[in-house]
This record gives structure tokens, C-alpha cells and sequence, in this order.
């Protein structure tokens, strides 16, 4: 459900000039501050989702959730992310 929606972001997003890449990066960041780390198939950002944008370059070590971050995209990289300040 939320891989349709990324689309249909994306989509919308694509008219007004801003990349696919752009609008799929926006919308995994607004999920994640939102619900936080999902790890199932078909809801949800997880880790997986976490190692394809950092494999790609994007930097996710500043993203949070109810005011906590990731210390290092290092350790997202790794698999090894803890809760920070």
C-alpha cells in the first residue's frame, strides 16, 4: 500500500517538476518521521529501505522520530542504528 502511494506521490510530484527519486526519498522521510522503523513486507520504512537509500548516498543519519535520530549512517548501513539524542 505504501509502494502505491509512493507512486502516486511521485506522480503527482512529476507534473509539478520534481524528480521520482526526489518524491520517493520525501515521502520514505515523512513515513519514517512519522511511524518510525516498520519492518514488514508491505507497510512501513524499514531497514531495508534504510540500506537502498544509503546505498544510493542519501544521508538518513539525521532523520528522526519523536525527536530521536539515528547516530551515524554508518550504522544504518551496518544494521547496527541505536536510538540517539
Amino acid at each position: 500500500m505504501l509502494l502505491a502511494a509512493a507512486f502516486l506521490v511521485s506522480a503527482v510530484n512529476a507534473c509539478a517538476g520534481v524528480s521520482l527519486e526526489t518524491s520517493a526519498v520525501q515521502f520514505l522521510k515523512n513515513d519514517y518521521q512519522k511511524n518510525g522503523i516498520k519492518n514488514t513486507e508491505y507497510d512501513g520504512v524499514g531497514s531495508y529501505a534504510f540500506y537502498v537509500l544509503t546505498q544510493k548516498g542519501i544521508d538518513v543519519s539525521a532523520w528522526t522520530h519523536n525527536g530521536k535520530k539515528y547516530k551515524s549512517s554508518k550504522e544504518l548501513h551496518l544494521g547496527t542504528a541505536k536510538y540517539g539524542g
